[in-house]
């Protein structure tokens, strides 16, 4: 029988979604994929022949049935082939987006990837200036949501905003919960950490490489059940070590982080305009503060 997943958290990269995957694990009625960003229904990782829906079913193996199922892959915001896909597979699934001031985003994502060895730019503005139009359009969140809305219903996903996570994480986490229909009173033990920007790499690379540990010995369990029962306990333990070194109590401000040059904020800002009221429109919200 088909293992149904009942909802999926789309993005946006670098606003949250670290934050809200590991709340949700703590909520006793929510059961999390083993490890964060499968990105199986992008090309990210994943290539067509090897989109077998029972190895993402893997990826869920240690829910108790009657759980609420969900996993959080930020990429696939911006990816053409995950709407579809999704769609095909779990119709009524339902849908988390977090969106963040698109400049601080797009200037997170710079730092993010050159922690990560992905560039050797000096500068935010070196960045701009060289790096391809991908990472700017991963900010276009109206030009990306468009996308899901042509094929899910707007009833379907729910839209959240960083700026709230950062004030009143409490509201957003029950708002969410409620979005769910699960118990939307509990609260997580750390509902009130944050990210913390000099451990990500770590996370980040524990899981990329649990994700593909999983990958290699599932091919190779050929339907061992004790095989597949280690597996999944020790890619759990690996992710929880992942998770643990990328989360603390309080949010340590980064002595290389450089301030955005106010002529590059403003030509930022000009570009995201339209996308801005975009959003604006779609949840009838001002979000002027993303343009101060």
């Amino acid at each position: 029988m088909k293992r149904n997943v009942d909802f999926i958290g789309i993005g946006a990269p670098r606003s949250g979604t670290t934050w809200l995957f590991t709340c949700f694990k703590e909520h006793p009625e929510i059961c999390m994929s083993n490890i964060k960003e499968t990105n199986f229904f992008t090309d990210f990782l994943v290539s067509a022949k090897n989109r077998n829906i029972k190895k993402y079913e893997r990826f869920f193996s240690h829910c108790a049935d009657g759980a609420v199922i969900g996993e959080f892959s930020p990429h696939y915001l911006s990816d053409e082939k995950a709407p579809f896909l999704i769609k095909k597979n779990f119709p009524n699934v339902k849908l988390i987006a977090c969106f963040r001031n698109p400049v601080e985003q797009l200037y997170s994502y710079y730092r993010f990837t050159k922690q990560r060895g992905r560039h050797s730019f000096q500068s935010f503005e070196e960045f701009l200036e060289k790096e391809d139009f991908g990472a700017k359009k991963k900010v276009l969140y109206y030009v990306n949501l468009k996308k899901w809305l042509h094929v899910f219903s707007r009833e379907q996903i729910l839209i959240l905003i960083y700026k709230d996570i950062s004030e009143n994480p409490k509201h957003v986490l029950r708002q969410t919960f409620e979005f769910l229909n699960v118990d939307k009173n509990f609260i997580p033990s750390k509902a009130n950490e944050k990210v913390n920007p000099s451990g990500e790499f770590k996370g980040w690379f524990l899981s990329r490489l649990a994700y593909k540990i999983i990958y290699f010995l599932q091919g190779r369990a050929r339907g061992d059940k004790v095989i597949a029962w280690l597996l999944r306990s020790r890619i759990k333990v690996l992710f929880d070590r992942a998770m643990q070194s990328s989360t603390k109590q309080k949010k340590q401000p980064s002595a290389t982080q450089e301030p955005i040059s106010p002529s590059i904020r403003k030509k930022l800002q000009k570009m995201y305009e339209e996308d801005i009221k975009g959003i604006e429109s779609l949840i009838n919200r001002d979000l002027s503060f993303w343009r101060q």
